[in-house]
């Protein structure tokens, strides 16, 4: 399994949480998918350490994605770190390619590559 299959698995084990290996169009709460971050060599010279990032869609409603998030973000969070080191989760609004917009939360962590 790689990398993103691992992550993706691991963040759909939370209830009403569906993430996917690769980018996708993501619409509804609890909907998201795996992005591959910059890599970076290890200061010892040797390896790299690979960021990963797990968008997930929240409610457009700005209170009843604040409400999501109590709700979910911590065991998100946790079934997350299991395949990553979480550094960050920065709720904002995401632009699709298409110029579409959609509010979401983005959990960043780090692994070996």
């Amino acid at each position: 399994m790689s990398a993103r299959e691992e992550i993706a698995t691991a963040a759909s084990t939370v209830e009403g949480i569906r993430v996917t290996p690769y980018y996708r169009q993501i619409t509804k709460p609890g909907e998201g998918f795996v992005s591959m971050g910059p890599r970076q060599r290890g200061d010892n010279g040797f390896g790299y350490v690979a960021e990963w990032i797990v968008l997930v869609a929240l409610p457009q409603d700005l209170k009843a994605a604040e409400v999501w998030l109590d709700a979910n973000l911590e065991p998100l969070m946790a079934a997350i770190d299991t395949e990553i080191v979480v550094q960050s989760a920065t709720p904002d609004t995401f632009t699709f390619r298409d110029g579409a917009t959609t509010n979401a939360v983005a959990i960043t962590g780090v692994r070996e590559a």
